[in-house]
């Protein structure tokens, strides 16, 4: 078990490493604003958010946790969670 975490945690720190945070911003931005939601509104905009986050776009950030929660509302998603995007706003501010 220790051995298989330790594994996962390599894999996922390779991928971080090799993410470029603003890119991922860029293309995530162009597909909200030609309106393609490859899934629910909430989640796309959450993943916005985070990629906002990374890239150090701040207020960017905010906005689109704000608009993901709304999103959320509209559909009485009640399993939605952002809370792990604001806890690291509110530690970066």
């Amino acid at each position: 078990e220790p051995y298989r975490r330790q594994r996962q945690m390599c894999i996922r720190d390779r991928f971080r490493e090799a993410t470029d945070p603003n890119k991922e911003y860029k293309i995530s931005k162009q597909d909200v604003d030609s309106g393609k939601f490859y899934t629910k509104k909430q989640y796309v905009y959450r993943n916005l958010a985070y990629w906002a986050i990374s890239s150090g776009k701040l207020n960017e950030a905010i906005k689109y946790m704000n608009i993901s929660e709304e999103e959320a509302a509209k559909v009485n998603d009640t399993k939605f969670n952002i809370d792990s995007q604001k806890e690291v706003l509110r530690k970066i501010i």
